[in-house]
């Protein structure tokens, strides 16, 4: 009689997927819900059961660099220098898609697709494992605020639809940095934890000149990488910013806006003055529940000392929470 061993969870993942399941899988900005890219019914259900509409493209998470030429058709060595000194890590590449490898679900339609390597070390195992990319976007209901834990993802999907790998909670606890690549000229279309000025000294190292820009398409134009709605991140209940010095002289116009009469009904938060303890921070003070009188989310963000190397991931940090909150006092 043969004895049963159990599968490990990489293993069982894999199964789960090769039966037709999605993946809730750990990365080091928020979890994703992973299909591989040649199954057009996974990537289909992807889409369904986070409610997300088919114009918001999705990004193509890869093992390695060399998975990334079979998916686009203008890797150069601007991209082996970007991927050399960012990957694995947090930030997504987009350049024009391989139709043969990357279908137009995946981008919207777009003839570019994003690419990206996670640093996560089970995103990593179960990559190399399954031996195929993966169409990942966050682990969430559209619009909803990000997943930065596993149960975020199990409280949001069915166990029948998604199977969780557990990694933990995620290290950089925003989504990634996503740049377009053109030529020589490398344009931000979403900020992240990994800056211009980052970019920009890592190629100064290698002796590449390279110029970079941050995109400024009007929102209502179509999306060319995800995370540029205007409204997105959203929590359950409602979210005013402010800063911690502004705070007393806004709480009779948050009052007001609400019509609540005691301070009391306002729960009041803080974010680290430090921004890589801050874009951990983000996604679970916005979900985490409001107790007994609460009833509005008031967070408060630090006087910072910006310096220009992190002013730029403070600016990705304020992107998310404008999206998310109902009302901003912020200049």
């Amino acid at each position: 009689m043969k004895s049963h061993i159990p599968l490990d969870p990489i293993e069982r993942a894999i199964e789960f997927s090769n039966q037709g399941g999605l993946i809730g899988l750990p990365t080091e900005t928020v979890y994703g819900l992973a299909a591989p890219i040649d199954s057009e019914e996974q990537l289909k259900k992807i889409f369904e059961i986070k409610e997300r509409p088919l114009f918001d493209p999705l990004i193509v998470h890869i093992h390695d660099t060399k998975q990334a030429l079979d998916l686009c058709l203008d890797w150069t060595p601007l991209c082996d220098s970007l991927a050399e000194s960012f990957w694995p890590g947090p930030l997504t590449l987009v350049l024009k898609r391989n139709p043969k490898t990357i279908s137009s679900l995946i981008t919207a339609g777009l003839e570019t697709v994003g690419v990206r390597c996670p640093s996560h070390p089970v995103a990593q195992d179960f990559l190399r494992r399954l031996g195929k990319p993966v169409a990942a976007p966050s682990a969430n209901k559209f619009t909803k605020t990000s997943p930065t834990k596993a149960k975020d993802v199990t409280d949001a999907f069915r166990p029948e639809d998604v199977f969780v790998l557990d990694g933990g909670e995620c290290e950089v606890g925003v989504e990634s940095t996503i740049v377009l690549v053109e030529e020589m000229k490398l344009t931000i279309l979403r900020k992240g934890m990994i800056t211009s000025n980052e970019i920009l000294e890592q190629m100064q190292r290698k002796q590449i000149t390279v110029d970079v820009v941050f995109d400024t398409t009007p929102m209502e134009k179509q999306m060319t990488a995800p995370g540029q709605m205007a409204a997105h991140y959203r929590p359950v209940h409602p979210v005013v910013i402010v800063t911690e010095k502004d705070f007393q002289r806004r709480t009779q116009d948050i009052l007001k806006s609400f019509d609540l009469q005691k301070s009391e009904s306002l729960a009041l938060r803080t974010l680290s003055n430090q921004a890589y303890l801050a874009a951990r921070e983000l996604y679970e003070t916005l979900k985490r529940p409001l107790i007994g009188q609460e009833k509005v989310l008031v967070l408060c963000l630090p006087e910072i000392e910006k310096n220009q190397k992190e002013i730029e991931k403070w600016e990705a940090i304020l992107d998310r929470l404008k999206k998310a909150a109902i009302l901003s006092f912020l200049p």
